[in-house]
């Protein structure tokens, strides 16, 4: 009798996680791939990446220099503080200003 619940309660739950997610995790998660890995659309309606084209060491070196460093980090030296707070524990007060920062 407790399988029987169980393997309905499963079937439930299963059903009701399907018909309720969103494309908006896939659409996310395309979207940050073709930019990371740089995907152009065609003219044909396929699309090519750059990070197809890396088949060797010379390839991903050139890759990392050219198309990742660029987007990665940005053409600044130093960052302001995110908070003028000296700990961690006073963040109360003050609010930095948005400023993407990606990696570094």
């Amino acid at each position: 009798c407790e399988t029987i619940f169980y393997i309905i309660f499963l079937t439930i739950l299963t059903s009701f996680v399907v018909q309720h997610r969103s494309g908006s995790l896939f659409d996310s998660w395309r979207q940050q791939y073709d930019y990371w890995a740089g995907c152009d659309r065609l003219s044909d309606g396929t699309r090519h990446c750059s990070i197809e084209d890396v088949n060797s060491h010379a390839a991903l070196m050139s890759w990392l220099r050219e198309d990742l460093a660029p987007k990665a980090f940005m053409d600044r030296d130093s960052y302001e503080a995110l908070a003028p707070a000296p700990s961690i524990f006073r963040l109360q007060k003050g609010v930095a200003r948005w400023e993407p920062r990606w990696v570094g």
